[in-house]
């Protein structure tokens, strides 16, 4: 297996449905598991993710008891484990095999991959801010004779804000054996937590590697946390209640309609469209 794919999810089926709609539609890897591991803090919430199992039974899904071993068990013999949140949204297609995912760490010396950063990611939305990046390299890969998408690297000490973040849950690609052990060896009850105690190692002579243009926007109309004050909401503003009563209700977010042409920062809201699911 090339890829294990951990998704957290609370309280939010009808963000994760559009995840998934993201991640069938553009997320072109060559061998993946997806795993699910949701939270719901109620009954309602809980016939949302019924729901979704429904709909995408292809995919596991776990429900929380114990947050720290339950992400322990989902580990797997993958190579590589890319963390995301239901908020996510893989908004543009692209390609990924094992060769390439092997090359990018091997020829950039990355500690991580970032499917959320790129040149375009400018804008750092959580502290509403300019990010800044003084030093990248440009790699080009090929895959048989046909170049492939470049990949740029630079050291975390070379980036502000967004760029000097290596340790996000929010699709940045691990090397397995490196992310599980810290998974391990640290003390945490939730993501948010968990992203907390990852963060403690980073340093600056670590390197990032990304797509020149990102792949996965995270798109925060809500939030289902208060133990760090993180932004939300500022232009559309979703509760999770309502949304969840609308996925019950037959509604769902419209992937092909949603706008993803200026996306500037790996945190943006994206205005939600809505339509009747029809399977």
């Amino acid at each position: 297996m090339l890829l294990n794919v951990i998704i957290f999810s609370k309280d939010r089926a009808m963000q994760l449905d559009l995840l998934l709609q993201s991640i069938l539609l553009n997320f072109n890897v060559e061998d993946y598991k997806l795993n699910i591991l949701y939270k719901a803090s109620n009954d309602e919430y809980n016939r949302g993710y019924n729901t979704i199992r429904d709909l995408y039974p292809q995919f596991t899904y776990k429900k929380e008891e114990s947050f720290k071993q339950d992400l322990l068990s989902l580990f797997n013999d993958s190579k590589y484990t890319v963390f995301l949140t239901d908020d996510d949204i893989i908004y543009q297609s692209f390609n990924l095999n094992n060769d390439e995912l092997h090359n990018i760490f091997m020829l950039t010396e990355a500690n991580c991959f970032s499917l959320r950063l790129g040149l375009n990611t400018k804008h750092c939305y959580t502290m509403q801010r300019l990010n800044d990046l003084k030093n990248f390299k440009t790699h080009n890969f090929y895959y048989d004779t046909d170049l492939i998408e470049s990949v740029i690297s630079w050291k975390v000490g070379d980036g502000t804000n967004d760029y000097a973040y290596p340790m996000s849950v929010d699709g940045h690609i691990f090397k397995t054996e490196y992310i599980k052990n810290l998974c391990q060896i640290l003390e945490y009850a939730n993501p948010n937590l968990f992203e907390a105690m990852l963060s403690n190692f980073s340093r600056n002579e670590m390197i990032i590697s990304s797509y020149q243009n990102s792949k996965l926007v995270n798109s925060p109309i809500n939030k289902v946390q208060d133990i760090f004050q993180n932004l939300s909401g500022m232009k559309y503003r979703y509760s999770v209640e309502d949304l969840n009563e609308m996925y019950l209700d037959g509604l769902i977010l419209n992937l092909e309609k949603m706008n993803f042409d200026e996306i500037n920062g790996c945190h943006q809201e994206i205005r939600p469209i809505f339509k009747v699911n029809a399977e």
